[in-house]
């Protein structure tokens, strides 16, 4: 889907904004943080060489092009996604893969810079990386059964003068079911919908411009993969959901469930180093760890292998409170492969076993992930690809932009999460605020006397005129409140100015775009917005950027 796309003003720096060490010092090419990856980021000498290796490798092309075919068919994704699925049934074509768990709708708006950060770096290295063909593929973790997270979203709303960040939910708790089994009844989609349609900017553009209708029930995974191929499908974004692909790594499980060490000592021993080399590993490595999943019953539960005097047997295994032992797990892998799923440090194993992955498109937590999957990939023989931190911004209109102008903010090198609580400016209400102040003195002084005159010549009169006075005393005080801030607007910034300022560029203290949907922005813009951003940003400029619209 396409519409007229808008005019982005401008695209200014911000410094990178603090993260993990590993993340910081990744980003500036440090030798002590690059030995845990395969090469620098964005170094393209470096990815041509990783192409050359990968290009080596045997896969299951022909498999997966059939599988992607008849998936991305369902999704209804658009023929240059199916073109670039043929590619990549064909050798001497490559891919940048990125993922994401599949949020309400699309998500919070990182999702969408990952799929639009994969979609110009697949376009990028197709012409460096001759003869080459590089198309880009989003990995929608659709076994991930924590519902809680993806069963909301967050827009900014606009009333009386205030923006707030609103929240928006789909009643789907978290029950154990993955999040590409779980289903809704249409009411329920469609009374969120509706709630969200009233926290969005009148326009034309309605949600149903972009937001496919479904069946009932919905399936809230397979309504993320049909947005998507609306939003990105022209742009050739090939999607793909795990349980589907699990056929083509089911030799790689197999693996696994064989030597059930062999992934929990490689990544002890990496996570011993990483601590000695000054950094952290982000997950924590425990004696039972499989890194695999198994549905059961409908629920995705951990598999955990059976420890005998502090070693593992390497022959049973646990499950949901029962035992299943090597065997009996190898015969359920031969029969129904899309029974196991990988947790997030197996899952770039089996994405790459599968996929010809020159560059994966990672957040920052991600980053680290990879940083501890070295020795991981090693082990698999198996080539890490060149891990690429995914664009990132902060969108900006016009009206908010002269906002942090006038507070004396210059936009290019801000850190949006360095804005202070408070307003900078209201010095200029004080003279006001006291005008109002007086006045409310006098009448109220007025009021009083008066009152004492009626009481005393009728008693049962105290109570009513006193219940008046405070009645009035509240309002002569919102007056100074609304006199206050009308002065802090028109000469520096009000406090309802700024509040509404800091909703819509760090809600709740956090990044927008770790927060708000594109649902707001389409309702403003249209979805060519994104058709700019795909033309107009670099996914080798590793800084966060302000974003400035219309």
């Amino acid at each position: 889907m396409t519409d007229n796309p808008i005019s982005i003003r401008e695209i200014l720096p911000s410094p990178p904004l603090l993260g993990d060490p590993l993340f910081m010092d990744y980003l500036r090419g440090k030798p002590n943080a690059l030995r845990w990856f395969n090469g620098p980021p964005g170094d393209i000498d470096n990815v041509r060489r990783i192409a050359a290796r990968v290009a080596e490798r045997a896969y299951p092309r022909q498999e997966l092009a059939a599988t992607l075919g008849e998936y991305n068919a369902q999704v209804k994704n658009a023929p240059e996604a199916m073109a670039n699925i043929a590619r990549l049934g064909e050798n001497g074509c490559l891919a940048v893969v990125t993922g994401q768990q599949a949020g309400l709708l699309t998500g919070p708006l990182y999702t969408l810079y990952k799929a639009l950060s994969a979609i110009r770096l697949a376009r990028n290295l197709s012409q460096t990386l001759v003869p080459f063909q590089v198309v880009p593929v989003f990995w929608i973790a659709a076994d991930d059964h924590d519902l809680g997270e993806i069963n909301h979203l967050s827009v900014p709303h606009r009333a009386e003068g205030r923006t707030t960040a609103r929240r928006v939910r789909l009643p789907m708790e978290t029950d154990g079911t993955p999040a590409g089994k779980a289903e809704v009844p249409i009411k329920d989609w469609n009374a969120m919908l509706e709630a969200l349609r009233a926290l969005l900017p009148e326009s034309g553009r309605s949600l149903e411009d972009w937001v496919p209708i479904p069946t009932d029930p919905v399936r809230p995974v397979r309504q993320f993969a049909k947005t998507l191929a609306r939003l990105f499908g022209h742009h050739g974004l090939i999607l793909c959901e795990p349980s589907t692909l699990a056929p083509l790594f089911a030799e790689t499980l197999g693996q696994i469930l064989t030597a059930p060490n062999r992934i929990a000592d490689t990544l002890s021993q990496t996570a011993t180093e990483l601590t000695g080399s000054g950094y952290h590993p982000t997950i924590e490595i425990e004696d039972d760890f499989t890194g695999l999943f198994l549905l059961q019953e409908g629920r995705r539960t951990k598999l955990r292998s059976r420890t005998e005097l502090g070693r593992n047997t390497g022959t049973t295994f646990a499950s949901n409170n029962t035992e299943i032992c090597q065997s009996e797990l190898k015969s359920l892998l031969a029969q129904s492969p899309h029974r196991f799923s990988g947790n997030v440090l197996v899952r770039p194993l089996l994405q790459d076993v599968v996929f010809p992955n020159v560059s994966y498109v990672a957040g920052p937590a991600e980053v680290c992930y990879f940083a501890q999957l070295r020795s991981l990939y090693e082990e698999f023989n198996l080539e890490m690809p060149a891990i690429v931190p995914r664009f990132s911004a902060t969108l900006l209109d016009g009206k908010s932009r002269k906002t942090l102008e006038k507070g004396g903010y210059a936009l290019a090198g801000l850190d949006p999460l360095s804005l202070p609580d408070t307003s900078p400016d209201l010095s200029s209400t004080s003279e006001a605020q006291e005008k109002i102040n007086g006045l409310a003195r006098t009448v109220l002084g007025r009021l009083t006397e008066w009152t004492g005159e009626v009481v005393r010549m009728d008693p049962t009169q105290e109570r009513p005129f006193n219940k008046t006075i405070g009645r009035i005393e509240q309002d002569l005080a919102k007056l100074s409140r609304r006199a206050a801030e009308a002065v802090a607007n028109a000469q520096g910034i009000g406090t309802r100015q700024w509040d509404s300022l800091l909703a819509t560029v760090r809600p709740a203290g956090q990044l927008q775009e770790r927060t708000f949907n594109i649902s707001y922005i389409i309702a403003r813009h249209g979805s060519g917005f994104l058709d700019d951003l795909a033309q107009k940003i670099n996914p080798l400029k590793f800084e966060h950027q302000w974003i400035v619209t219309d």
